[in-house]
């Protein structure tokens, strides 16, 4: 995504100087192309919607890339891909976050946390699925398209409750993951699954909108484009929600 042009609409925020990468990750509701490039042991790493670069700055197109040009992060990279699932994006950022450096003194991670039966079938690297936004480079791994003849092959053989068994419990490997780590975190729902006993155990870190889900807020606002997503407007509302969320958590703190 990541078109060139004007800035969006956004709400006044202090700047975020502790933390200098923002790694975000999640479903189509996140999805904004891969926003800049991960901090490397000689190279803070990049960020497409920095205010000071001397390039045209991208427009943000999802909540996550609002949020990282408002914190103005030096590095911003985003893993989000549609369609896939909560083992996959759990997958993703974790594995972001042990070959980078990304540390818990330097590091937000933000995400969205998908629908439970969301099938995921991770392969070799390759260019099949468009929706997946990093080079060989950076994850050395891909994840076949919904739908596609490979993807059906696999999920044939696999129930739906072991599909949901297997989100939960990589959804809690990632959560105990940057609690024990002690990875500043916050994270958003599609739907309202709060009532999951692992969202519970981590409901502090949940951004607080006020239907939860977020297709469920952007419905009540009006601001659902017809195909189960957010309007851009609606991305601009869960994205103030979420910086005046990470400012009282993570940034007020610290004065």
């Amino acid at each position: 995504m990541c078109l060139k042009s004007s800035r969006w609409q956004k709400v006044t925020l202090v700047k975020l100087p502790k933390y200098k990468n923002i790694l975000a990750g999640g479903c189509s509701f996140t999805q904004d192309g891969i926003g800049g490039a991960p901090p490397s042991s000689s190279w803070a790493g990049g960020n497409s919607f920095r205010e000071d670069v001397d390039y045209e700055v991208a427009i943000p197109r999802s909540w996550a890339s609002m949020v990282a040009q408002e914190l103005d992060p030096e590095s911003f990279t985003n893993v989000a891909v549609a369609s896939q699932g909560i083992v996959a994006t759990c997958t993703t950022i974790c594995d972001m976050l042990e070959k980078f450096n990304y540390t818990p003194q330097n590091t937000l991670v933000i995400f969205n946390v998908t629908r439970l039966a969301r099938f995921d079938v991770q392969c070799d690297y390759n260019t099949d699925n468009h929706y997946i936004p990093w080079t060989k480079d950076i994850l050395d791994y891909s994840y076949y398209k919904f739908k596609t003849k490979p993807w059906k092959e696999h999920l044939v053989n696999t129930p739906i409750d072991e599909i949901e068994k297997q989100s939960i419990e990589h959804l809690e490997k990632l959560l105990d993951y940057l609690h024990n780590n002690q990875y500043p975190f916050v994270f958003t729902l599609l739907d309202d699954i709060s009532y999951l006993p692992v969202i519970q155990k981590y409901k502090a870190h949940l951004i607080p909108l006020p239907h939860v889900g977020m297709l469920e807020f952007c419905r009540s606002i009006d601001e659902e484009d017809g195909t189960r997503h957010p309007t851009l407007a609606g991305h601009v509302e869960v994205a103030k929600l979420a910086n005046k969320f990470i400012q009282e958590k993570y940034i007020n703190t610290h004065d």
